[in-house]
């Protein structure tokens, strides 16, 4: 049972590499078509390829970060259901009971 379990993990790692570089792959080569076709300068296309993976980069970091913010919206309204509660001590009585 490990076994299958480690090898479907390595299988889907396996698989998200090389999807990753099929499309590493295709931007390049989309890239190379507008240098030729186009009569772009290779420079401008490389500073495009950068933007486009750096983009891509933030995006995967920034959808990382969405259960932590759902997890800190559930957090926050726990602390201000807290917060809100009633409470039964009156600040203007003189005399406390202990």
């Amino acid at each position: 049972m490990r076994t299958s379990n480690a090898r479907i993990s390595a299988l889907a790692f396996g698989y998200s590499l090389c999807i990753r570089f099929i499309f590493i792959g295709v931007v390049f080569y989309i890239g190379s078509i507008f240098i030729i076709q186009n009569s772009l300068e290779t420079p401008d296309i490389y500073k495009a390829i950068y933007i486009i993976f750096t983009s891509a980069l933030g995006a995967g970091f920034a959808m990382s970060a969405v259960p932590s913010a759902n997890t800190a919206k559930v957090s926050a309204q726990k602390i201000f259901s807290i917060i809100d509660e009633p409470s039964n001590i009156d600040v203007r009585e003189q005399h406390g009971k202990i």
